[in-house]
């Protein structure tokens, strides 16, 4: 368990460059499955669950060369070996290795997902929908073991616009020979982006990629490729939301901003000034407004993944908000860490009431998964005192170098050292300190 150290109340000013998206990155590991060849990728960015991906691929057999944000994957000695099971408890979208690995050699072997701390999660629409492509499987509390003779044409409508679902079947569809449809897809970037990297690697030609139908004509020839992953929208959304909740003014580069559209909507709501470019986000002025009503919903709705963020900016704005949460049923338990801050917020079910205008204080608080972390990273930037956020790890999951770049755009924040944590003890805790690398 690590732990990160904050002190409250500075402004965040700054420039920073958003990473790759982690939500677009890790599903591409996975399609690398099919490319016999060679695929490099550019803007990867390292954090815990791609190091897992990589893992999972040289468990696989591939070979792996990763400098920087460049990552070189070689498929050529790629196996349908069983994904270990150490690996795939790690990260639960190892099982998006399930569709490739059936496209390319019939068979595949994957860890079922467990629980989640936002919720229940299941993989019954990705096994729905490869029955319907052909595939059978053997199903165990541990494993999920997949056999398809061949794959074959077929319409696929499914029942919710399931993000990974509708990945784990296009890619799953590049290795039938023709055309397979699919309807009710999600919208979300990630997915475009991934249907975006299929055709580039020349596996399977695409249409409707962002749209609720998509067409996948698979049983092209691959080819060596190279493949820019685009910026990570909700890490963009995070380091907006940190200047919102502090009053600072922040350059976020490397985005584009339709991708935020709902997100910078909200931000405006709440009283910030936006400017925006081809691929860049200015934001000035404190979130102070209050949002009478906001629910989560599928793309191009709000984000889930956001939602924790402006939990948190509500729980300082002047009057009342109430936030729904339509996607995960347990996200809103993050209202009982900030309570530990003063927030005051008070959770039915999947509705959050937030009386606003909280004066946050510090206080030993922690995270749960990954976008409540941040959010407490978050709220500890803007409340008065110090304050100490357990399960850091969660956050390592998904954003690079956190604690060093909001400690460059002006945060007190750091994680602390083995010593640290064992003596509970910071030492010039009056003085700005220094990032731990």
């Amino acid at each position: 368990m690590s732990r990160i150290w904050v002190k409250g109340g500075r402004r965040l000013q700054g420039e920073v460059t958003v990473q790759g998206s982690k939500n677009a990155v890790l599903p591409i590991l996975s399609a690398a499955v099919l490319n016999p060849g060679i695929t490099e990728l550019e803007g990867v960015p390292d954090i815990a669950d791609v190091r897992v991906g990589i893992e999972i691929l040289r468990s696989l057999g591939a070979e792996i060369e990763w400098q920087g944000h460049r990552l070189s994957i070689d498929g050529r000695g790629i196996r349908p070996e069983p994904v270990p099971e150490e690996l795939g408890e790690r990260m639960r979208s190892s099982v998006l290795f399930l569709g490739p690995l059936l496209a390319r050699f019939g068979e595949a072997s994957v860890c079922r997902p467990g629980g989640c701390a936002i919720g229940k999660r299941p993989v019954d629409l990705h096994l729905e929908g490869l029955r319907q492509l052909g595939a059978k499987f053997d199903l165990s509390e541990e494993r999920i073991h997949g056999r398809a003779a061949e794959l074959k044409t077929v319409q696929i409508r499914l029942r919710l616009p399931s993000v990974g679902a509708t990945q784990q079947l296009v890619m799953a569809a590049c290795g039938v020979t023709g055309m397979v449809t699919l309807s009710g897809c999600a919208r979300e970037p990630e997915v475009e982006a991934l249907c975006c990297f299929l055709e580039a690697v020349g596996v399977a030609q695409i249409r409707g990629a962002g749209t609720s139908r998509i067409r996948i004509l698979g049983g092209g020839c691959c080819r060596p490729t190279r493949f820019f992953v685009p910026g990570d929208r909700i890490a963009a959304g995070t380091y907006l939301a940190a200047a919102a909740g502090t009053g600072g003014t922040l350059n976020v580069q490397g985005i584009s901003p339709w991708q935020l559209k709902r997100t910078l909507q909200l931000f405006r709501r709440m009283g910030c000034r936006i400017q925006t470019g081809e691929d860049f986000i200015r934001i000035s002025g404190r979130a102070r407004e209050a949002v009478p009503y906001l629910a989560t919903a599928p793309y191009p709705g709000f984000p889930t993944d956001m939602q924790s963020a402006f939990l948190t900016l509500a729980a300082a704005a002047e009057g009342k908000s109430v936030l729904e949460e339509t996607i995960f049923e347990s996200r809103l338990s993050l209202a009982e860490e900030l309570n530990r801050m003063g927030a005051g917020i008070l959770v039915c079910g999947r509705r959050a009431e937030i009386p606003g205008g909280a004066r946050l204080h510090g206080a030993s608080v922690r995270g749960s998964d990954l976008r409540s972390t941040s959010a407490l990273a978050l709220a500890a930037l803007m409340a008065e005192g110090e304050s100490r956020v357990e399960g850091w790890e969660h956050a390592e999951r998904g954003y690079e170098s956190f604690t060093e770049i909001l400690s460059e755009l002006g945060g007190m924040i750091r994680k602390e050292t083995e010593k640290e944590e064992n003596s509970k003890v910071l030492k010039n805790e009056t003085e700005e300190p220094k990032v731990l690398l």
